[in-house]
């Protein structure tokens, strides 16, 4: 009887191991629903895998990098009384904007006064631009809208030709004899004398106007 009980388990443990069925130890594990390499939704190549389309990936937008000529996003420049502070470092210094032969307050060139200004708002805000009056000389809205529209802005950063001399935008209208060179029907980008205005100074009269000129 002991031989007949052994002759059945040794018949069914060969079973087992012969069987092709979906629990059989022979059976390709890669291929079944929750193989590695497998289409389920727990392989590793899956949807849910290491591999897969989430949101949390590296290229997320919030990586790129802002456009130094545009609007920081809103609540994240800063108090009124530092931003105004910032400008008038760049905007009255004599060493970049208010040089004295150009916009002391005595005869200013295009009719702009800079040197020793204290309150750009009082000065700037909503001001028609003598050389553009289609323009304020700084619109007092904020927002991108407001550094379009700011003639202290374009004559930093609008676009020149080979003589420094600013090419002609539509948006600005008809010009206005500002003392302005011949051929210069908008004038030169400002400063006088210089390519542009270095990065991390543009950056603060942008933001001052972005924040909608704030008074000191």
């Amino acid at each position: 009887m002991y031989r007949v009980v052994a002759a059945i388990l040794v018949a069914a443990c060969v079973g087992c191991g012969e069987d092709d069925g979906p629990n059989g130890s022979t059976m390709d594990p890669s291929s079944g629903p929750g193989g590695s390499t497998g289409a389920g939704s727990g392989g590793s190549n899956g949807t849910g895998g290491s591999n897969g389309t989430g949101s949390n990936g590296s290229d997320d937008d919030a990586s790129m990098p802002t456009d130094p000529r545009a609007c920081p996003p809103a609540g994240t420049l800063g108090t009124p009384a530092a931003l105004h502070g910032a400008a008038v470092e760049v905007l009255t210094s004599p060493a970049t904007c208010a040089l004295s032969v150009c916009h002391d307050n005595e005869r200013p060139e295009a009719n702009l006064g800079l040197l020793g200004l204290t309150d750009l708002r009082d000065a700037l805000v909503d001001k028609a631009a003598c050389q553009a009056p289609a323009l304020k000389l700084v619109d007092g809205r904020g927002g991108d809208a407001a550094l379009t529209n700011s003639w202290v802005w374009q004559k930093l950063t609008a676009p020149v030709n080979s003589s420094n001399v600013l090419e002609t935008n539509p948006a600005w209208g008809s010009s206005v004899s500002c003392k302005q060179q011949p051929g210069q029907t908008f004038g030169v980008r400002m400063p006088i004398g210089a390519t542009t205005l270095a990065e991390d100074k543009l950056v603060k009269v942008r933001d001052w106007i972005c924040a909608g000129a704030p008074a000191p």
